[in-house]
């Protein structure tokens, strides 16, 4: 597929995105997607899918969320987003090396802030943030598997408000009570 879109705004930039007029293949922009969240790859994929399919997809996987148009503007719930890791982590729908190589890219996601900031950095991190805007209101959402020795877990939250700094510091807060109160438990077993 050829990246031919003009670069979509984003509050957050990517550190890397889809060059225009370069030629990329599916994993590649799958790649750019998931760790790099990179809209103009999304773009490009949904572009070039059939929605029934995704729909399906949607609908075998029992998300009450179902992409009726490439622009996404419905919007999912925190159950739903959340849902896609526990399938990931259980590889209970794609194939295990399909699951782990979907993780890994996930494991490469380099947003600092939100989840990963509240967790130490040597603990992986799977995660997914987005950002969008709606009527002048900004959203910063961040959903994940954190590989805490002894008992990993999954973690998504999702925030509104005027300002994405303190959005991302919320987010922070709450990932790093969690981290703290999961630790504690894991300690006392």
């Amino acid at each position: 597929m050829t990246a031919d879109r003009s670069e979509r705004d984003q509050m957050i930039a990517p550190s890397e995105v889809a060059q225009k007029g370069k030629t990329y293949t599916v994993e590649e922009l799958m790649h750019l997607m998931i760790a790099r969240s990179d809209n103009i790859a999304t773009e490009l994929l949904l572009s070039n899918i059939n929605m029934a399919d995704l729909s399906r997809l949607y609908e075998d996987l029992d998300i009450k969320f179902a992409p009726k148009t490439p622009d996404l503007d419905d919007l999912m719930n925190v159950k739903d987003y959340a849902s896609f890791f526990r399938i990931l982590y259980n590889a209970s729908y794609l194939t295990p090396e399909i699951s782990e190589k979907a993780l890994s890219m996930l494991l490469e996601n380099d947003f600092d802030d939100g989840l990963r900031a509240g967790i130490p950095q040597a603990v992986p991190l799977a995660n997914k943030f987005g950002e969008r805007e709606i009527t002048g209101t900004r959203q910063l959402h961040d959903c994940g598997i954190v590989y805490n020795p002894g008992r990993p877990y999954i973690i998504c939250v999702m925030t509104r408000g005027s300002d994405l700094v303190q959005l991302s510091g919320v987010i922070k807060d709450i990932s790093s009570l969690i981290y703290q109160e999961v630790s504690s438990q894991v300690k006392a077993n």
